[in-house]
């Protein structure tokens, strides 16, 4: 098989993780994504894993999303999901500062478990919410740029503030998180990389 299919072949399945503490909205925004509509009420300690065909870019994938409970008594079953995502989407809520602040510790975790920079974009959630914000769009963008410049990122962080109520922005922060899966390294860089030699830019949605 040409070199080139079995690229395509390879990216036919890509697996995406989505961390943060509980309560900010990751399963919300993988039903919506999946099933398409909102779950006002479900149990925030189950860990479980979705699945939905796709075509991005008029290419047809499997995209398994992987929602962590946030809780430290899944532990192990987090770090196996870790160790086998693609890609990472952090999530915090625009109402808790706190789930901002805990975004690091997440970001470091699986760094660490995948051995070197990674696919990843930063998410606020619960956009819908605006009179009840607690952290500016521009806090969230600084944070996106700080995990770009510490040299966690293989490329670009991402940046999305969604609302899985009304469905803002959840189609396109995993489609966009599925391009940066997707789109190849730069010439001669390895995903290990010092940050120096890997694209700077922080995009911004």
């Amino acid at each position: 098989m040409p070199r080139a299919s079995l690229a395509r072949a390879a990216m036919a399945h890509v697996k995406a993780c989505l961390l943060g503490v509980s309560a900010v909205g990751k399963t919300s925004l993988v039903i919506q994504l999946t099933a398409q509509h909102f779950v006002e009420d479900y149990d925030p300690t189950i860990e479980d894993s979705y699945r939905k065909r796709l075509v991005v870019d008029n290419e047809p994938l499997l995209l398994e999303v992987l929602d962590t409970s946030g809780r430290d008594e899944y532990t192990t079953l987090r770090q196996q999901w870790i160790a086998e995502s693609d890609a990472f989407m952090f999530v915090y809520s625009i109402v808790h500062p706190r789930s901002l602040a805990a975004i690091d510790a997440e970001v470091q975790q699986a760094v660490r478990m995948k051995g070197g920079p990674i696919v990843c974009s930063l998410v606020g959630n619960k956009a819908d919410l605006e009179e009840e914000r607690q952290v500016s769009e521009q806090e969230g963008q600084t944070k996106a740029r700080s995990l770009q410049d510490a040299g966690y990122s293989d490329g670009v962080v991402g940046f999305f503030e969604t609302s899985a109520r009304v469905r803002q922005n959840v189609e396109e922060a995993f489609y966009d998180l599925i391009r940066r899966v997707r789109a190849p390294r730069r010439p001669g860089v390895a995903a290990g990389a010092p940050r120096g030699q890997r694209d700077r830019k922080c995009v911004v949605n």
